[in-house]
């Protein structure tokens, strides 16, 4: 059976191969986890369409989406395959002095009680090449942007109240707080 342990183990030699890309090159990778409603596709919009010299968006996100939130079988490991191979050939074997930056909101978006620290640990397999860029905002804040995205899709129309006490998960709760300090004390 396949588990976390088996899959960082298989995907050894390919981050070995990138940690050497990395420092023979002078490339930098950066992993954006969101937080969704905290500027995500601000961001994306602005680093797929940047005029940074050197600045690399990593289109094939789909990949790392599938591995992280995936249920864990033999699919997973080849998408963790498929998405190294990908960043070293097209990202940093012929690249120099660049940085490249994969982002979804997706990653920790949706995650539960039961599957957050699947999601957490698997993302945790490249923090020996990557470095993490997560953004949140104050709870209020939060809660208010996804109040106003209900409102703009026409999925509610009630008072902020009603809409806290009908849709509970809206609040950033104990266990997403529990998974942030989980995220950052696993990548240390």
């Amino acid at each position: 059976m396949i588990n976390n342990s088996i899959i960082k183990k298989s995907l050894k030699s390919h981050i070995d191969q990138i940690l050497n890309l990395t420092f023979n090159n002078n490339n930098k990778v950066f992993i954006h986890v969101g937080l969704h409603k905290c500027a995500s596709t601000s961001l994306q919009f602005y680093w797929k369409s940047s005029k940074i010299k050197n600045l690399i968006y990593f289109k094939e996100v789909y990949l790392i989406e599938k591995f992280v939130t995936s249920p864990i079988n033999e699919k997973t490991l080849q998408n963790g395959i498929s998405l190294l191979k990908i960043l070293i050939d097209n990202y940093l074997a012929k690249k120099k002095n660049s940085i490249v930056i994969i982002s979804s909101e997706f990653l920790l978006k949706s995650a539960t009680k039961k599957n957050y620290h699947q999601r957490v640990d698997l993302l945790s397999i490249f923090s020996s090449f990557a470095q993490y860029i997560l953004i949140r905002k104050n709870e209020e804040d939060y809660v208010k942007s996804i109040y106003w995205q209900f409102l703009k899709t026409g999925r509610y129309v009630n008072s902020v109240e009603n809409f806290l006490n009908e849709n509970p998960d809206a609040k950033i709760d104990v266990y997403f707080k529990k998974m942030m300090n989980y995220f950052a004390n696993s990548l240390e």
